[in-house]
């Protein structure tokens, strides 16, 4: 049945054919280009996967060399401060022992203005500028020497502490800063696609302020590892010269007490010697004086015999003139009576005059006794001038006795053990 919408013409059967194989061909043409395309984007995904990944592990490896750099700079820092805390430790103990061995060598400075000052309690004659007294004032010239030098070299350990300390202060905030960064390149390291936090930055290309290339931020790791080395040669100088100062100074100490020791030894040899030669002239003097006193008394009885006697001959005279008439003559019992009387006479001038010169010598000798205190002649057998000489002495020793029994300071140094022995055996070693 026809229809009103029928078309008019009508195409041939070959035209369809060609239609129909155009549109095939068409559709081929398409599916083609349609493959190359999903292939190219195949390779450029594939290509743009690999690089992603190179990058990624490229960026990897630049992290952990980076984590390991930063981790060996960190380590060798850590070694250095310990090395650099270790010295400032040793040069610490070095130090205390130094201030305790001054403390030590006040003490022996003291014993030293005690020995002085029992010195000076020696009375008259004994108090001279014997050899124990220059000794003496040797030593003291020698401890304040010593003294002065010890706190030189403390202040200078002290000023050198405060240095290492500073260089150490630059180690704190250097490891401190590479520990924060070693920790955010090994998060980064561990962080994927997956990983929270991931998302767009808008400033991730930003640069952080005083931001520093790479040669600079070595150059100031370098230059803190520069210092503290500096800082611990300096302190290894001043230790090993703090412990030449110590074992230079006990030395010294050592030989000066031996010259004390030896000087004062000697001072109480000669004191006791000096001692008993006065004791053996005060014996002789006594038996002397015993003798001369009983001279005086023989001189006495002497004169008073010499005296009787001349009474005897004066009363024989007297007697011989009652002779009367021519009997009273110069007879030669007159002659020898009146020669007697003379002679007597001449005697008792002679013995009185000798009389009156042991007697002032006598009483020269008492009163030179008790203006100059000594003990000629005197009552007491010791006078009070060599026994107090003689403990003036034991005193000096006794108070030189070891200050400390057994006190030994022992520190262990870098190259060395300081060993401080008591200052006691630096003085008068024994009694």
């Amino acid at each position: 049945m026809a229809t009103a919408t029928k078309p008019d013409i009508k195409g041939t059967y070959p035209s369809w054919f060609e239609n129909l194989h155009a549109e095939g061909r068409a559709a081929e043409d398409s599916r083609n280009l349609s493959y190359d395309h999903r292939q190219l984007v195949r390779a450029t995904r594939i290509e743009t996967d690999i690089k992603t990944k190179y990058d990624q592990l490229d960026t990897n490896n630049r992290l952990s060399d980076r984590i390991w750099t930063v981790r060996q700079w960190r380590d060798e820092l850590i070694n250095q401060l310990n090395r650099l805390k270790e010295r400032m430790t040793h040069l610490r103990d070095a130090k205390h022992v130094t201030e305790e061995f001054i403390v030590k060598l006040n003490d022996t400075l003291g014993v030293n203005t005690e020995s002085l000052t029992n010195l000076d309690r020696r009375r008259n004659g004994e108090n001279i500028d014997d050899p124990v007294f220059q000794e003496l004032n040797k030593e003291r010239a020698l401890l304040i020497d010593l003294k002065k030098d010890l706190q030189l070299q403390i202040d200078d350990a002290f000023h050198m502490l405060n240095e290492m300390s500073n260089a150490a202060k630059a180690f704190y905030s250097d490891i401190a800063n590479k520990n924060d960064a070693m920790h955010i390149d090994i998060d980064a390291y561990n962080m994927n696609e997956k990983s929270s936090g991931v998302g767009y930055k808008p400033f991730y290309d930003r640069l952080p302020e005083n931001s520093l290339d790479l040669q600079t931020w070595e150059d100031i790791s370098r230059k803190t590892l520069d210092n503290a080395k500096a800082a611990i040669l300096k302190g290894g100088d001043l230790l090993h010269k703090l412990h030449n100062g110590l074992h230079m100074a006990m030395n010294r100490m050592a030989n000066q007490a031996d010259q004390v020791n030896g000087v004062l030894r000697m001072r109480i040899h000669d004191t006791l010697r000096a001692l008993r030669e006065v004791e053996y002239q005060l014996k002789a003097t006594e038996k002397e004086r015993d003798e001369h006193l009983k001279d005086i008394r023989n001189l006495e009885d002497t004169i008073r015999a010499k005296k009787a006697s001349l009474k005897l001959a004066e009363t024989r005279l007297e007697k011989r003139h009652d002779r009367q008439g021519n009997e009273n003559i110069k007879d030669a019992p007159y002659i020898g009576l009146l020669e007697e009387v003379s002679a007597l006479r001449d005697s008792i001038d002679v013995l009185e005059e000798k009389l009156a010169k042991s007697s002032e010598r006598e009483r020269e000798r008492a009163v030179d006794r008790v203006s100059k205190g000594t003990f000629f002649y005197g009552t007491p057998k010791l006078s009070v001038i060599f026994p107090d000489q003689i403990m003036t002495e034991m005193t000096k020793m006794e108070v030189s006795i070891p200050l400390m029994t057994s006190s030994s300071f022992t520190h262990s140094l870098t190259y060395c053990v300081v060993t401080i022995c008591s200052p006691s055996l630096l003085f008068f070693s024994s009694k």
